[in-house]
């Protein structure tokens, strides 16, 4: 923390400054040190005991998991574009992480649409994703820096597709 600032009820409070004139983008921004590059989904999967590939698979297949007894793989569609494959990743990781599937793969078809099993579970692990990929806090800093939404270079600066950028700032009330 700055020395310019005191820390009150949670939230850093600019030196003379009243808490109730900070607003609320001010006291829901993330400390400085947050980082807002891409995440480095691999050391995630390795921590994670998860074996990610590339491989060609049909054009509507975004990619799946497995669990063996020795290993849990995630297979992304290598024809896919390297931000949609790693939205793949960070969502089959979502699957692995809270054992949702048994030792059947999962298939899912598009990241924001339908995948053969629950819809619900489908729509947790789009969340949970998004929220790895695009942490919350990050991207309100962003946000908040830049003064202004601009879901184009979010999107690059996060390595996600504009289509999860945009869904993103939706569900984080910016859009």
């Amino acid at each position: 923390m700055e020395a310019n600032n005191m820390t009150t009820q949670g939230f850093d409070v600019p030196r003379g400054r009243d808490r109730a004139e900070v607003s609320p983008c001010e006291r829901t921004a993330p400390p400085r040190h947050w980082r807002s590059e891409p995440v480095a989904l691999e050391v995630l999967a390795e921590a994670a005991g998860v074996q990610p590939m590339a491989k060609p698979l049909l054009d509507e297949l975004s990619g799946f998991y497995m669990k063996s007894p020795e290993s849990i793989y995630i297979v992304v569609n290598s024809k896919h574009s390297s931000s949609r494959r790693r939205f793949t990743v960070a969502h089959e990781l979502a699957h692995a992480a809270h054992r949702i599937a048994d030792n059947r793969p999962e298939l899912c078809t598009n990241a924001f649409t339908f995948c053969q099993r629950n819809k619900s579970v489908e729509d947790i692990c789009d969340k949970v994703a998004a929220e790895i990929l695009m942490p919350a806090d990050p991207v309100l800093l962003e946000v908040m820096q830049a003064g202004k939404t601009d879901s184009y270079a979010l999107a690059r600066q996060f390595d996600v597709s504009l289509t999860a950028m945009r869904a993103r700032l939706r569900g984080l009330g910016l859009l």
